[in-house]
């Protein structure tokens, strides 16, 4: 270097050279590390500077003292130069350092910006892992997979260079929802998806096509979501899974296919009550699209107790005696097959129903058949209602075993009917028939209730024993005497007349047996009760002895005499008591 000349009001610097290099931050100059630095006073006096001083702006003439002397006070050679000052950072003495800012996370697959501090010079962005993470040359960090990487912001101005670092950190991203083995969803008039994950308490976010959010539900227990209102027409959405540190697993595509319900092309005939019979339903008009059948359901949502399926069904309780009483919901069923699924190897089925037709139906059973007993009156007797089964029962009367209809009205039956009173007017038999009512069913077949009217009779009477009367001594007659019998009736009141050709106390001849006999009325004899036209007969004898005479007693007659025959010698008996009774005396050949 060498002095040039012309140099006036400038500021005059000494220093050790160790390079050449000249730089300004804002107005402070600096040149090189380890440079001593100094600025002149207002009295030129050479000063030795330990510290950066205010440099003007721009390309500013200076002298130079190259000196070996650390205190300036042992001049070397100097030289008037030219600087041009420009901003940089100052590496030797605690000059404020490069700064990053942005967030310190990132999630896998995705990336953040980071910012640098300044403006100038060449910078440079470094990934301390870059399996962890990259980044651009503009700062954007992208994370690769889980864990941490130091991002490296460096600054280079001439030969000067300033770093400042960043911790990064790369959050594991959620693996994908799991929905189906094909990400679809197929429903009838609409869908609802439904995602599940393995993880441990799971986040779930479901998105439109066009990126908006829809609102989600958390099932069964936390593992599973769906989303909160059904979806009515087919599309895409999105579904992802969030991590509790914010990072989003990569989007699920799931497919929804919505199908219309079928519409009710039908009507159901057919009685809904019945007593002790089944009950047919039927279609109208019967269905024969290939894919579409009539059910029967429970409820109104096709998802109670399946009774069946077709254009016609039957119902009949089970045990058949018993009762049945249900709602019947037909619905029209249109059938899908939907792709084959991995697991059943077999097509999957989706059921589609039309709106319903409720169908209440009521089997009741047949009552038993009411108990009777038959009855008997007398002709003209005053009758009763008849009665059959228990006390209260709704019953029915008929005069015939089948047809016709009941005793009380011509049609229709009426709910009450009373029962009929028998005429008793005229003797003979008359059979009538009864059921009964229960919940609305008449029992069957009719029960036969029989009504005797008989023709009063008078009951069969009976005659006293056969009487034997004596008569007296020297008498002809006899009285006879006896109890009549009594005469009754077979029914009623009227009590039958009593006759008799004889009557207790008349006289009866000597050695005559009279018969007394009950008769119609063609005899005269005995008694006859009669009522009416009707009698009834009984008889018995009165049989007259005469009186008997006593047989003649000889007592106290000697000994029996044997005579001597040679001569004839007189007997003198003493017969006495012997009442006129002859003898015969042997000595005189004849009777005493």
């Amino acid at each position: 270097m060498k002095k040039k000349s012309g140099f006036l009001g400038l500021f005059l610097i000494c220093f050790l050279l160790v390079n050449s290099t000249y730089a300004k931050v804002g107005n402070t100059v600096i040149i090189g590390s380890n440079t001593i630095i100094g600025s002149s006073n207002p009295t030129n006096e050479w000063v030795k500077l330990t510290s950066t001083i205010t440099a003007p702006t721009g390309t500013t003439r200076m002298r130079v003292l190259l000196s070996n002397d650390a205190t300036c006070g042992s001049l070397g050679i100097f030289d008037d130069i030219y600087v041009t000052f420009s901003t940089v950072f100052d590496p030797r003495a605690g000059f404020p350092t490069p700064s990053v800012t942005g967030n310190s996370s990132v999630c896998q697959g995705t990336t953040t910006s980071l910012t640098g501090s300044t403006t100038t010079g060449a910078a440079t962005w470094v990934s301390s892992n870059t399996d962890v993470a990259t980044v651009s040359a503009t700062g954007v960090v992208t994370g690769v997979s889980a864990g941490t990487a130091t991002i490296t912001y460096t600054v280079t101005e001439g030969n000067c260079t300033a770093s400042a670092t960043k911790a990064m950190t790369v959050n594991a991203q959620p693996s994908a929802p799991v929905t189906t083995f094909n990400n679809q969803f197929h429903g009838c008039k609409s869908v609802v998806p439904k995602a599940h994950t393995a993880n441990s308490d799971p986040i779930f976010e479901w998105r439109d096509a066009s990126g908006n959010i829809l609102p989600s539900t958390m099932i069964d227990g936390g593992i599973n979501s769906i989303l909160s209102n059904p979806v009515t027409t087919s599309q895409t959405v999105y579904v992802f899974e969030q991590s509790a540190n914010g990072c989003y697993s990569p989007a699920t595509a799931v497919e929804l296919i919505v199908y219309p319900l079928p519409a009710k092309n039908f009507t159901i005939e057919g009685t809904t009550f019945s007593c002790g019979t089944p009950i047919t339903l039927t279609v109208n008009p019967p269905n024969t699209t290939a894919n579409q059948a009539v059910e029967y359901w429970s409820n109104g949502s096709a998802d109670g107790a399946f009774y069946g399926s077709g254009n016609s069904i039957v119902f009949s309780p089970t045990p058949p005696a018993t009762s049945l009483s249900q709602s019947v919901f037909a619905f029209l069923r249109e059938t899908h097959i939907l792709p084959v699924n991995p697991i059943t190897n077999q097509p999957d089925i989706l059921k589609c129903y039309s709106e319903n037709e409720n169908i209440s139906i009521n089997i009741k059973p047949l009552p038993a058949t009411p108990s009777v007993t038959n009855v008997t009156y007398c002709q003209n007797a005053i009758a009763a209602q008849l009665t059959a089964g228990t006390a209260g029962a709704d019953l029915r009367w008929y005069t015939q075993a089948t047809g016709s209809f009941p005793m009380c009205s011509q049609p229709p039956p009426p709910v009450d009917c009373p029962a009929p009173t028998p005429s008793t007017t005229e003797a003979g038999t008359t059979s009538y028939f009864v059921t009964q009512i229960v919940d609305g069913c008449e029992s069957s077949p009719r029960a036969e209730l029989t009504v005797i009217v008989n023709e009063p009779e008078p009951n069969p009477i009976t005659c006293p024993e056969n009487i034997t009367v004596t008569a007296a001594c020297d008498a002809t007659t006899a009285v006879a005497t006896w109890t009549a019998p009594t005469a009754t009736a077979s029914c009623g009141t009227e009590i039958p007349s009593l006759s008799s050709n004889y009557n207790s106390g008349d006289e009866f001849s000597v050695g005559t047996t009279v018969t007394y006999t009950a008769t119609l009325g063609t005899d005269n004899r005995g008694y006859t009760a009669t009522l009416g036209n009707e009698t009834a007969t009984c008889s018995f004898t009165v049989t007259v002895n005469a009186a008997s005479v006593a047989t003649p007693v000889l007592t106290a007659c000697p000994e029996n005499i044997i005579v001597l025959a040679c001569g004839e010698q007189a007997v003198n008996m003493d017969c006495p008591n012997c009442n006129g009774v002859g003898y015969r005396n042997p000595l005189k050949n004849y009777w005493g």
